[in-house]
């Protein structure tokens, strides 16, 4: 059992349900084992003078992905001292015992009824089959009741978790089609998700277009938000320039970022400039090209002037009027290089903290984009994605493995970073639907690998909650169905992201260390280490569809790590064997 500074970590063979709880002021993590006479999911409540805590009123606890019968909560920014209650799904009396933590020695507790004494911590940690921790400088004493009638006696798991870290080497960005995203498709059915998105762990809000599409050539019930008919408007059907004025301060009250989505190649065949300004299109004799045969869409020209400067006024706009932090711009590639930089400058001398995302493959030529003089912040892993829905369906580790290793150590991003996903709004449309309808069975682990493995991973309308369709045209409107979440799911991502923001190993850019990957007995398992420094966080993931023993045959390292979904402690080095079960995962951090 390991104690640190940066992590407590206790498992006490007792009952928890009560209050009263003391503990330093940083985020805490408390898993709780629910009863076997509890039918309901388990609720928790926070208070700190009578006022409950921001966050912590009634809430529902989340399962740990892999522990049955195992919920968990986060606290953040606990103050130094509060209560805490769990109960039976919602307040019916009776349920509910005291358990009272606050700092102190290293000792451990056990109860009688409804007796509280002290024992010898060794007793416990023999008990738990766990080495003896050294005494830490901020130890925590846990001290609980246990009412009469209960003869179950489950765990409790507490740790104060590392700081949460936010930079730009370690973003999550969530992608919004605003028209599919609620019931209600606008601008204002965004802004009631934001406290969710951010209790998510998302730091980046991108917004696919929201300005007018084009009425003529749609090729649906509605305009491709891609055919834009107006740079410097929000389409109606969205709401007004007031609804997103409104949603950008909320964004930004919430501790995150709003990145708008920028169509540079192509304007709707109705744009105003195609009648006013046809030196602004390429032409085919007398007729404007359509780019790529799509027909809904005018192919731009950027050796007219006046279009860069048309289009550098509106880039600018969003910026000046609005103060939105970042463009995600669509087929970058179509557009000159020099273009962007020209937009980059002008954007910067406004703020020069907004962000670029390329959407580009970033393949040969292209990682240009990002690999020069820093046109863009990121492009897409776009041959990554591809190939991971390819393994998918083949499950062969080995390629994987190079895969990873290909992806992590490419020469043209040293610095810099890319943009990882399992699906997006091109994804759902082209190629399948959603992410589970193409990853399958092996979803869950690949969902942990693209929180680890490098860069910056994207979630996308419903990704965390599994929502399942086939394919969704950008043409037609098609709401989440947010009524039927995945828990287990939504846990798995909760976790991963405050796994992104704590572990300085998983950063990307100007602050990414290395990946080591390690052979293993098992052909369906792969296991790899990232590491910054004294940093470190392993994985290990089973793609096959049975429960795996397996070695390591490659030496992992010697210290002492935590499994961050199962609270358990090892020494990795010294384990002789692992398990895990079907298309299972576990994350150790140290």
């Amino acid at each position: 059992m390991k104690k640190s500074t940066a992590r407590i970590l206790i498992i006490l063979l007792t009952v928890l349900v009560g209050n009263a709880l003391s503990a330093a002021a940083s985020g805490v993590r408390i898993a709780f084992q629910r009863p076997s006479g509890w039918q309901g999911i388990p609720h928790l409540h926070a208070y700190a003078n009578d006022i409950p805590l921001d966050g912590c009123n009634d809430r529902e606890m989340s399962p740990v992905p892999g522990l049955e019968g195992w919920y968990w909560f986060s606290i953040a920014n606990t103050p130094a001292q509060y209560v805490i209650i769990f109960n039976n799904g919602g307040w019916s009396g009776g349920q509910t015992v005291d358990v009272h933590i606050t700092d102190g020695l290293d000792h451990a507790f056990t109860a009688s009824g409804l007796i509280v004494s002290e024992t010898s911590g060794d007793a416990v940690w023999e008990a738990l089959d766990a080495p003896v921790p050294a005494p830490p400088s901020d130890a925590t004493d846990i001290r609980f009741r246990r009412p009469d009638t209960w003869t179950q006696t489950p765990k409790l798991v507490a740790y104060k978790e590392k700081d949460l870290v936010r930079t730009p080497e370690n973003r999550v960005i969530y992608e919004v089609f605003v028209r599919n995203f609620s019931p209600e498709g606008t601008l204002k059915g965004v802004e009631k998700e934001v406290s969710r998105l951010k209790e998510l762990g998302v730091d980046v809000v991108w917004l696919m277009p929201i300005y007018p599409g084009g009425r003529e050539g749609k090729w649906g019930t509605y305009a491709s938000p891609y055919a834009v008919r107006d740079y410097k408007a929000v389409d109606p059907d969205y709401g007004t320039a007031a609804d997103f004025r409104s949603l950008v301060a909320a964004i930004h009250d919430a501790g995150m970022e709003i990145w708008l989505d920028w169509v540079a190649n192509h304007t709707a065949l109705d744009h105003p400039w195609a009648t006013s300004n046809r030196d602004f299109y390429s032409l085919n004799g007398n007729e404007i090209v359509h780019p790529h045969g799509w027909n809904d869409v005018y192919q731009l020209n950027y050796s007219s002037q006046g279009l860069r400067n048309a289009m550098i006024d509106a880039l600018c706009y969003w910026v000046r009027e609005f103060d939105i932090d970042g463009y995600r711009c669509d087929y970058a590639d179509g557009v000159p290089r020099d273009f962007w930089r020209q937009a980059r400058e002008a954007v910067n001398a406004i703020k020069p903290s907004v962000a670029w995302l390329a959407e580009s493959g970033g393949d040969g030529e292209n990682s240009r984009l990002v690999s020069d003089d820093g046109l863009f912040d990121y492009n897409y892993a776009w041959g990554f994605r591809d190939q991971l829905a390819e393994f998918a369906g083949h499950g062969d580790v080995s390629r994987l493995r190079t895969l990873c290793r290909d992806l992590f150590y490419d020469s043209a991003y040293n610095g810099k970073s890319r943009m990882v996903y399992l699906s997006n709004h091109d994804v759902v449309q082209d190629k399948g639907g959603t992410e589970d309808r193409i990853m399958g069975m092996r979803l869950e682990p690949l969902t942990v690998l693209e929180f680890t493995i490098y860069g910056m991973p994207l979630l996308y309308n419903g990704q965390e909650i599994r929502y399942s369709s086939g394919a969704v045209s950008l043409a037609e409107k098609t709401p989440v169905d947010w009524s039927r979440p995945d828990t287990i799911m939504q846990a798995l991502i909760s976790s991963l992201t405050r796994l992104k923001h704590s572990e300085p190993a998983l950063r990307t850019g100007r602050e990414r260390g290395d990946l080591h990957t390690y052979a293993t007995s098992a052909p369906d398992v792969f296991v790899y280490e990232r590491r910054l420094g004294d940093e470190s966080v392993v994985v290990m993931l089973n793609f096959g569809a049975s429960q795996t023993n397996f070695t390591v045959t490659d030496r992992l390292p010697a210290e002492t790590y935590l499994d961050v979904f199962s609270g358990n402690t090892a020494a990795l080095a010294s384990t002789p064997a692992f398990t895990l079960p079907a298309y299972g995962y576990a994350v150790y951090v140290k």
